[in-house]
C-alpha cells in the first residue's frame, strides 16, 4: 500500500504545466512515428498505447487510418493533454497492471518508453497480452542502453529477458529487435498472442 501512494504522490507532480512543456519536446517525437509505421497500422486496426502520454503515438495511429485508437496513462493531467489532443481517441485513466478495457480488445498493443516506469512489470505484460486479440500483436519499446548501463530504457540483453519472460509466462512467441528513430535506436521487444 505505501509504495501506491508514493506512486500517485509521483504520477501528481505531472502538473498540466509540466505535461504541456513534455508534450512540446516529444509532441511530435520520431520514435512515436516510427512504432506506428514498424507496426505497420492502418484500417481495421484497434489500437491501445499503455502510459501514452501526452498523446503523440495516438496521434500517429489515427493519422495512419486506425479505425479505432486507445490510450491509458496513470496521469490525470497526460489524459487530459491526449485526449485533448486527439479527440478521436478514447484516452482512460488508469495504470499498466490493471488496464480498464475488456479482453481482447485491440488488434496491436504498444507501450513506448514507459516500460521502465511500470511498478510491476509481469502484471502489465499479462494485462497488455489480456486485451490483446488473438492474432494481434505487442510492442514494448525502450531506448537502448549500452551494456550495464541504467536508466530510461532497457540494454539488449534486457530485452531479451522480457522476450524470455513473456514466451515462458504466457506462452506467446516474442523476440527483439532494434528501431532507429533519429539519433536513437530502441529496442523493441515485439510479438503475438
Amino acid at each position: 500500500m505505501g509504495h501506491e501512494v508514493t506512486e500517485n504522490h509521483e504520477i501528481e507532480r505531472w502538473s498540466g504545466l509540466k505535461v504541456w512543456a513534455y508534450s512540446l519536446i516529444q509532441g511530435k517525437h520520431k520514435t512515436n512515428n516510427a512504432l506506428v509505421e514498424y507496426a505497420g497500422v492502418g484500417p481495421g486496426d484497434r489500437v491501445l498505447d499503455v502510459g501514452c502520454g501526452p498523446g503523440a503515438a495516438l496521434e500517429g495511429a489515427v493519422d495512419a487510418g486506425a479505425d479505432e485508437v486507445s490510450g491509458v496513462d496513470p496521469s490525470p493531467a497526460m489524459v487530459k493533454r491526449a485526449a485533448k489532443r486527439v479527440p478521436k481517441a478514447t484516452v482512460k485513466e488508469g495504470s499498466a497492471e490493471s488496464l480498464p478495457f475488456d479482453d481482447s480488445s485491440f488488434t496491436a498493443v504498444w507501450t513506448i518508453s514507459a516500460f521502465h516506469h511500470w511498478a510491476d512489470r509481469s502484471g502489465g505484460l499479462a494485462e497488455m497480452l489480456r486485451v490483446l486479440e488473438p492474432g494481434g500483436a505487442f510492442y514494448v519499446v525502450e531506448r537502448e542502453l549500452k551494456p550495464g548501463g541504467s536508466g530510461h530504457g532497457l540494454t539488449r540483453k534486457e530485452g531479451q529477458q522480457v522476450a524470455s519472460r513473456i514466451t515462458e509466462d504466457h506462452g506467446s512467441p516474442a523476440r527483439v529487435d532494434t528501431l532507429k528513430a533519429g539519433r536513437h535506436t530502441f529496442v523493441v521487444v515485439t510479438g503475438s498472442r
